[in-house]
């Protein structure tokens, strides 16, 4: 029997999208661009992400990302909030650059990866503003084209034509600009935002690891965060494993900032991973709701800056992912 697909699995791929707060736009410059790219290729230098296609917008962004060490959301996290930064200073405005937090989808590897990169290479097709994807200069589309000025980050071996006889990318560009593909258009609006991207089979079987949920249509929480529930108690269980400390010492306030760490880790991981609203998490841990929404945040702040405190967290994601086995 195989191993059940988990969260944490390094190599799944992804469609990772945003968009401006209120449609706004999230570049407005060259420089603006150039610069977000060179995010891009640090989450390859630091967190290992593979980026085979992309396309900027005026006010969103789509990614084509395999997250080879399974740090998607730190690594997001960091191109989004730096992007938001550089962006607000340049310009000289203050708050929110985004909607909300990045959305995420799982794809399907076979079958689905190519259907995907057409469409984020047919985004400014579709806005009107060319006729030939190759013409845009803020996509990957031209890249597999051509290896000029062609980002070192980029992958561009494994989308492309697989009939015989032929290479990878011929006919690459033919399929693209093909209208009568649109197996994955109806799973791609960003109305219908779905987390899975794949068929029936590849669906069922990610579903049956999906909290059900009733988020608004708007709420940008990565759906990443909606796989895999468990318990409370699951979590803690596996906190003690980890930081190998008894349950009370997780539960209890104390004024040791080392024991504290564990703690705090131990309650982002019931915020993340359970479906407990914030008052009952903070039940568990005597603090009040708002508390608890403060600590989760210095916790994810920790786990993006800090290596040591991001090493404890994928062992306490893996602890969990093996429980579920």
């Amino acid at each position: 029997m195989s191993r059940p697909l988990r969260i944490v699995e390094p190599g799944l791929w992804h469609h990772v999208m945003n968009r401006g707060s209120d449609r706004q736009a999230i570049f407005r410059t060259p420089a603006d661009r150039l610069d977000f790219l060179a995010l891009v290729g640090q989450l390859r230098e630091r967190w290992g992400v593979e980026t085979h296609a992309f396309c900027l917008m005026t006010n969103h962004y789509h990614l084509m990302i395999q997250d080879v060490r399974g740090c998607l959301s730190e690594a997001v996290r960091h191109l989004d909030g730096v992007h938001a930064q550089r962006f607000n200073r340049r310009t000289g405005r203050d708050g929110p650059l985004f909607r909300g937090r990045f959305r995420s989808r799982l794809v399907q590897t076979e079958g689905y990866v190519a259907e995907l990169a057409r469409y984020i290479h047919r985004n400014p097709i579709e806005a009107g503003l060319v006729e030939s994807a190759a013409e845009y200069p803020w996509s990957s589309h031209r890249h597999y084209l051509s290896d000029v000025d062609r980002p070192w980050w980029l992958e561009v071996e494994f989308v492309g034509c697989e009939e015989p006889g032929r290479t990878k990318l011929d006919g690459l560009d033919e399929f693209v600009h093909d209208t009568s593909f649109n197996t994955i258009r109806s799973h791609t609006a960003d109305p219908s935002w779905t987390p899975i991207l794949g068929d029936e089979e590849f669906v069922k079987l990610w579903r049956a690891r999906l909290v059900e949920e009733d988020l608004p249509d708007d709420d940008q929480v990565p759906d990443r965060r909606r796989l895999v529930a468990r318990r409370a108690d699951e979590v803690l269980s596996a906190a003690t494993v980890v930081f190998g400390v008894e349950r009370k010492e997780l539960v209890t306030r104390t004024s040791s900032r080392l024991r504290n760490l564990p703690r705090s880790l131990a309650l982002a991981a019931c915020r993340r991973f359970t479906r407990l609203p914030g008052a009952e998490v903070g039940a568990l841990f005597g603090l009040r709701a708002s508390a608890v929404y403060a600590a989760s945040a210095k916790v994810e702040r920790l786990i993006e800056d800090d290596a040591t405190v991001r090493g404890w967290w994928r062992e306490l994601e893996t602890e969990l992912a093996l429980q579920a086995e």
